[in-house]
């Protein structure tokens, strides 16, 4: 592995093999920067240190190792599998889990699905309700609700304290009720991670929505997400489920 690589680095080894970057961000703790491709994530960090992850981390970490040599390109048909139809797309809203969203991505692009993530679109000046406002070509979204937060009922005089209980973001309620509105009930999945038996609070007074429970891997909802898809009129592949 090369002791230093650059972003830009990264990323023209990646184009030279034919390697979509599909998006690109700063990591949650601002210590490097995260290229998504598919199949795959490579955190690249500002001390020019790498680490690759996901389905395909093996080959991805070859090509980078061997600065892109032949003989480590991905297979031009596989990469054309991998790669979602434009008209598979997905709106993701989420919190501050940056694990859970990476899984949550890496599932669906498995799944032959392109996700939306709001906070990575192009700004134009446009707040996170504008985009989604603007963004018009989503066929469903998931909904990661994470328990970033903590809350209670304010005790009423006289009374005693209730526990604290854990809560999504705020801003993630928010956008769950913008893409609910935009969307319907029936093309919005709750995706819920409920730690050691102690659920998140799930939001009050909505009917028919689907929530998908999991509590260590986002994969463990794979089975469910992907027999939900199929209702609402997609094609999904079993060996897409395998890995």
């Amino acid at each position: 592995m090369p002791k230093q690589l650059t972003v830009e680095e990264a990323k023209k080894i990646l184009k030279d093999a034919g390697i979509t970057v599909a998006s690109e961000k700063r990591l949650g703790n601002d210590s490097g920067t995260q290229l998504v491709v598919p199949d795959a994530f490579v955190n690249v960090y500002d001390k020019g240190t790498y680490n690759v992850q996901g389905k395909n981390a093996q080959e991805v970490r070859m090509l980078l190792e061997h600065g892109g040599s032949p003989e480590t390109n991905f297979n031009a048909h596989h990469q054309q599998v991998a790669q979602a139809p434009a008209h598979r797309r997905v709106f993701v809203v989420y919190g501050r889990d940056q694990k859970c969203l990476n899984d949550l991505e890496l599932l669906l692009r498995r799944l032959k699905f392109s996700p939306v993530i709001l906070q990575n679109l192009p700004a134009a000046g446009d707040t996170i309700i504008e985009k989604l406002e603007n963004s018009t070509d989503a066929d469903f979204a998931c909904v990661l609700l994470t328990p970033d937060d903590e809350g209670r009922l304010r005790r009423k005089e006289g009374s005693s304290e209730e526990p604290l209980r854990p809560r999504a973001r705020q801003n993630v309620v928010l956008e769950m009720g913008m893409v609910l509105a935009k969307l319907g009930r029936k093309r919005v999945a709750l995706i819920v991670q409920d730690v050691q038996g102690n659920k998140i609070e799930r939001p009050t007074d909505i009917d028919g929505l689907l929530y998908l429970p999991f509590e260590n891997e986002v994969d463990e909802i794979k089975n469910d997400l992907a027999a939900w898809l199929e209702e609402l009129g997609f094609h999904i592949a079993i060996a897409d489920l395998k890995g």
